[in-house]
């Protein structure tokens, strides 16, 4: 069983808070490249490395996510009726 935080939530049944923690991690690099882009050096390729991570958080990962808010919110909408 992998261990990130909030790994014990009975509530998570589509392991939300694994997600969230990863996207975290991503951000952390994005912003690593960044600084590295925006540093003395100005490291084009850095940027471009930035802007690639930022479209796929926007495309994939945030979109996984909205996803499984939305059966979790199903599910709990389904179990009060």
């Amino acid at each position: 069983m992998e261990k990130y935080p909030g790994w014990l939530n009975v509530n998570d049944t589509y392991k939300i808070k694994k997600d969230l923690y990863e996207l975290k991690l991503k951000i952390e690099e994005i912003e690593m490249e960044l600084s590295l882009f925006l540093g003395n050096r100005k490291n084009v390729t850095a940027g471009m490395r930035a802007k690639k991570k930022i479209l796929s958080l926007r495309e994939e990962d945030l979109r996984k996510i909205s996803k499984k808010i939305t059966k979790t919110k199903q599910d709990y909408k389904s179990d009060y009726s």
